[in-house]
């Protein structure tokens, strides 16, 4: 019985934590693709084009679209859909 009651919050904690696994390897990428465009053109002593500069802001602000979509449907709306729920089960239950 013990079993059953701390299932959900386990397989809870794993998704969880692959989402910030997911979300720390991606912002690893967009580091690693950032410094390789701004070192080749430092390198080579040239000035970034518009469009590049656009692509990497761009890919910044997906990032940044990424974490704010996770705090935004993250722990605390899931912690509060199971407080309600829990509420509203104990409020339609008539009292003992």
């Amino acid at each position: 019985m013990k079993g059953k009651h701390f299932a959900p919050t386990q397989k809870r904690d794993r998704r969880f934590t692959f989402a910030n696994c997911i979300i720390v390897l991606c912002l690893a990428v967009s580091l690693i693709v950032t410094a390789s465009v701004v070192y080749e053109y430092h390198r080579l002593s040239t000035v970034m084009p518009a469009s590049v500069v656009t692509a990497l802001l761009g890919l910044w602000g997906g990032e940044l679209l990424l974490i704010v979509l996770r705090q935004v449907l993250g722990s605390d709306v899931v912690a509060k859909r199971g407080k309600s729920g829990e509420e509203k089960e104990s409020e339609n239950s008539p009292p003992i």
